[in-house]
């Protein structure tokens, strides 16, 4: 008697189409299960390998103590390392400092828009070195990294882009992109890469540290931020940077169009929106160019002038002895003392003694 057809000849057995696609879906379920255990391991434990910045992005101010706040600065490096928050916060006043390196008005708009889900402030302070309404620094490497956007955000500030046919410069180039012309491979290649926790990104990090030998560092970070205990400007590299030195001051069509979403997030909320100027250090001095001051404070001006809640700090450059700074931006810890009594002064104090920032800018 011949064997039924689903033996051949030999009495192998044979593999039916339906039996065929079953071990297919399990060969690709066991191929996935890395790339499945990855993603989870780069999602939920960002503590393990993370450096600093993006960690402490990717936790979406879950670390402040305090739902209201009096006062919020958010900004650049330059905010970060020249306001002590610790110092400006009292029995009756609270304030937070969420500002972080390489920050221009995009990322800060996005940072203000997840902090006011969670915490209501009653004053915001901006403050953001020159370049950085001209330049991208830190997108990818640290708002991307740590998950600041999500996907509507992404989109968003690809159709913004689009409509105002900006072009963005993005530096350092760790990602390999110089000019984002917000094609598809330009734009949304590296912001897919970040969205899924692709290992072409995080696994150099999670080799770095060993897969976990970053979780006590940050774990302190957390820890130290929370008991806001303290205070110390975090490093950089000394060197001139963009605008010293430059001929004009030429803000990015998209830049502006953030900076004015901060204005109407903040004025949406009740919020006053106070731009601070940063302090350039005396050597500095002779190489900032008329014109270019000029034209960053006109650019500021109208900004101030297009929205009754927001006050312009300064009209005009401030300078610090050198002995103030670490580069020709960067407060060194001697600096940030300094700066922080000149913001307690001016704005802390005579809101301790019952006096609205109208009152005190009057």
């Amino acid at each position: 008697m011949r064997s039924s057809s689903l033996s051949d000849e030999s009495g192998t057995h044979k593999r039916t189409p339906a039996f065929q696609k079953i071990m297919f879906a399990v060969k690709l379920l066991l191929g996935a299960l890395p790339l499945v255990g990855f993603y989870c391991y780069a999602r939920f434990f960002p503590q393990n390998y993370m450096p600093s910045s993006p960690f402490l992005i990717s936790q979406k101010f879950s670390y402040l103590k305090d739902d209201v706040s009096d006062f919020t600065v958010i900004g650049d490096s330059v905010a970060n390392d020249g306001i002590d928050e610790n110092a400006l916060t009292t029995d009756t006043v609270i304030t937070h400092n969420i500002s972080f390196s390489g920050y221009s008005s995009i990322e800060c708009y996005y940072s203000l828009k997840t902090y006011l889900k969670m915490h209501k402030t009653k004053n915001v302070m901006l403050m953001l070195y020159p370049k950085h309404y001209e330049t991208v620094d830190q997108f990818f490497n640290y708002a991307a990294y740590g998950h600041l956007f999500s996907f509507g955000d992404y989109l968003e500030i690809y159709n913004l882009a689009k409509k105002n046919n900006a072009n963005i410069v993005f530096s350092p180039v760790r990602d390999g992109i110089k000019t984002v012309n917000f094609t598809f491979n330009d734009y949304w290649n590296p912001v897919f890469h970040y969205l899924a926790y692709s290992p072409q990104k995080y696994l150099p990090a999670m080799n770095n540290a060993k897969f976990f030998k970053r979780k006590q560092s940050n774990e302190e970070e957390l820890a130290r931020l929370s008991h806001r205990a303290d205070f110390f400007p975090t490093s950089s590299n000394p060197t001139f940077t963009n605008f010293i030195g430059n001929e004009f001051f030429e803000p990015k069509k998209l830049h502006t169009v953030y900076l004015e979403k901060i204005c109407e997030i903040t004025q949406e909320n009740n919020i006053r929106l106070i731009i601070l100027i940063c302090p350039f250090s005396e050597m500095s001095k002779e190489r900032i160019k008329q014109k270019a001051e000029k034209d960053y404070f006109s650019y500021l001006q109208s900004i101030r002038d297009k929205y009754s809640h927001v006050y312009l700090d300064s009209e005009q450059f401030i300078y610090y002895d050198d002995k103030y700074f670490k580069d020709f931006a960067h407060f060194n810890k001697s600096g940030a003392e300094k700066y922080t009594q000149y913001i307690k002064q001016t704005y802390i104090d005579p809101y301790i003694h019952n006096k609205t920032t109208a009152e005190v800018i009057k």
